[in-house]
C-alpha cells in the first residue's frame, strides 16, 4: 500500500538576461535553468526542479539534498 504526500514548496526564483538569453536560478536548491524570455526560464527551472525533486525521491536522498543547501522543513 503506497503513501500518497503533498508538498508545498515556496522558492525565491531570479531572472536575468545574459548573452541574450534569460536565466531563471532558485539560489536556496542551487538549481538553474534558462529560456528564451523570462517567462520560458521560469517554466524550465520549474521542470528542472520537478526531474531533482523526482530523482531524489526515487534515490530517497530528498531530505540530504535539501540538508546539504541549508534548507529544513517548517512546521505548520
Amino acid at each position: 500500500m503506497g503513501v500518497d504526500c503533498v508538498w508545498t514548496l515556496k522558492l525565491a526564483v531570479q531572472t536575468h538576461e545574459e548573452n541574450g538569453v534569460w536565466v531563471a536560478n532558485c539560489p536556496a536548491l542551487d538549481v538553474a535553468s534558462q529560456g528564451n524570455d523570462p517567462e520560458d526560464a521560469v517554466k524550465m527551472l520549474k521542470e528542472a526542479l520537478q526531474l531533482v525533486m523526482e530523482h531524489c525521491l526515487e534515490e530517497n536522498t530528498w531530505m540530504a539534498f535539501l540538508e546539504e543547501r541549508g534548507v529544513t522543513p517548517a512546521s505548520r
